[in-house]
């Protein structure tokens, strides 16, 4: 036990970070390379089975360096689980090289860079065909750009903490006493705080994003699927619009084949056919939902 529980601790922390950072490369394809084609289950399940790997092999060391320690003190004999490598040299190096790069460091940084760039882009563009309601986009594009911020800054505090303690005991090690306190008392609760990290998230997109409240409460409460149709990504409403565009276009063409002229009006003029076309009830409510789903924007 004493090496498979921090060898499987630190498996389950360096994939869960790294899956942070998958999600933020792939919210960054999707936002700011629209064209690029999406990620498939297939993908997605094979992206999860190399983080899984990946982080499997970089914790190799600590299933192999950690074992029991025995410490007497007040007359009785302490078995502890302790991470010794051949040298201390070793230790330091990997610690720096592996642990504090791959699992805070690197991660953090690409994290930022595809949130900052989600931000920016999200902030520079314009939904098309709306121009009454500037201050509510306006307002929404705020709203994106703080989630991200405190997205980013909530995974940099969290794991600080436990970082600084590493290293402040492998490369300045305190007195006999002090390491006693930080062993006993701090390094569980900077454990526990950058565990956290992973429930904080979901928090977050609830706080900032009410799109995503609606979908919980409709969840929650078991709506019938018709309601929840009305938080669907805007792609579905897009399909259904695109649908309903070529059915009608369909039918003018058909009509016009057919009887020389539309059902639904024409205009000739300078050798052309105009159709003035009359949306019916179903094309006016998804119209209506379109513009109400890109006044929210993403969130």
């Amino acid at each position: 036990m004493c090496k498979a529980v921090p060898y499987l601790q630190g498996v389950s922390v360096c994939a869960s970070v790294n899956t942070l950072v998958v999600i933020a490369v792939d919210r960054y394809v999707a936002i700011c390379h629209v064209m690029r084609q999406r990620n498939t289950k297939r993908m997605a399940r094979f992206i999860l089975l190399v983080i899984w790997l990946l982080s499997m092999l970089l914790l190799i060391p600590w299933a192999l360096f950690y074992e029991h320690v025995y410490i007497e003190k007040d007359n009785k004999t302490f078995a502890v689980c302790h991470e010794k490598f051949p040298t201390v040299a070793q230790k330091k190096a990997y610690f720096l090289g592996v642990i504090f790069l791959m699992c805070y460091t690197l991660p953090l940084t690409l994290i930022a860079i595809c949130y900052f760039k989600i931000g920016y882009r999200v902030w520079h563009r314009d939904a098309p065909g709306i121009t009454s309601s500037k201050g509510v986009i306006e307002k929404s594009k705020i709203r994106v750009v703080k989630m991200l911020a405190v997205v980013v800054l909530l995974f940099m505090i969290s794991w600080m903490p436990l970082y600084i303690m590493r290293l402040t005991l492998d490369f300045f090690p305190p007195e006999d006493a002090a390491v006693t306190t930080i062993h006993n008392l701090i390094i569980p609760f900077v454990q526990w705080l950058g565990t956290s990290n992973s429930c904080m998230n979901p928090l977050v997109y609830c706080l900032f994003s009410q799109k995503i409240r609606r979908r919980i409460r409709a969840m929650l409460c078991c709506s019938k699927p018709e309601t929840r149709s009305l938080y669907s990504t805007r792609s579905m409403y897009n399909s259904a619009l695109q649908h309903s565009t070529s059915t009608r276009e369909s039918s003018l063409r058909l009509d016009s084949c057919t009887n020389g002229h539309s059902s639904a009006g024409h205009y000739a003029g300078g050798g052309s056919l105009y159709h003035h076309y009359r949306p019916t009830r179903q094309d006016s409510e998804l119209i209506r939902m379109h513009r109400s789903h890109l006044r929210s924007t993403h969130v």
